[in-house]
C-alpha cells in the first residue's frame, strides 16, 4: 500500500528484555545462560502484529589457548501473529516452538583480531501452531571481530 494514508513503517513498535549468567566452574570450563522475551513488534502498515517470543540459550564450552568447543541448546516459543480485519484479529497460526541442541567450536585468530566458529544443531522438541516446514538440523557459522 502506498500513500498518505498508508505511511511505510506506521505505528511498528516492539520491544526486547534480556538476562544472562555465566559462571566459571573451573579454569576454561565455562556455563552460560540467557533468557529473552521479544514484545509484539508490528509489521509496518499491514495491520500484523506479530506474537511475543521467549527464547532460552545455554551452553557448556571448554576454552583451550586459541580454541574451544561446546554443547549448545537454544529453545524459542513463538507466539503466533494477528492481523486486523474489518471482520476483527485473525490468528494467522504461525506460532512455534522449537529446541534445537549441539555441538561447536571457535577458533581465535589473535592476528586479525577476530574468531571463527561452527556449529552443528539437531532438534530436540518441534511444535507448529499451523502447517510449516521445518530443517532436520541447522549448520552455522560464526565470525566476529574484536574492536
Amino acid at each position: 500500500r502506498e500513500g498518505v494514508r498508508h505511511p511505510i513503517g506506521n505505528n511498528a513498535w516492539g520491544w526486547s528484555l534480556g538476562a544472562g549468567y555465566g559462571l566459571s566452574l573451573q579454569p576454561g570450563l565455562h556455563v552460560d545462560t540467557e533468557l529473552i522475551w521479544n514484545g509484539p513488534f508490528e509489521r509496518g502498515n499491514q495491520e500484523v502484529r506479530n506474537g511475543q517470543s521467549f527464547q532460552w540459550n545455554a551452553q557448556i564450552r571448554q576454552a583451550f589457548s586459541r580454541f574451544d568447543i561446546a554443547l549448545e541448546s537454544n529453545f524459542i516459543r513463538q507466539l503466533s501473529a494477528n492481523r486486523a480485519t474489518s471482520s476483527g484479529q485473525v490468528n494467522l497460526r504461525e506460532g512455534y516452538s522449537q529446541w534445537f541442541v549441539g555441538p561447536s567450536a571457535n577458533l581465535a585468530v589473535d592476528a586479525l583480531g577476530i574468531w571463527v566458529g561452527v556449529g552443528a544443531f539437531f532438534p530436540v522438541y518441534r511444535h507448529f501452531d499451523g502447517p510449516s516446514p521445518s530443517e532436520r538440523y541447522r549448520l552455522e557459522f560464526k565470525i566476529a571481530k574484536v574492536w
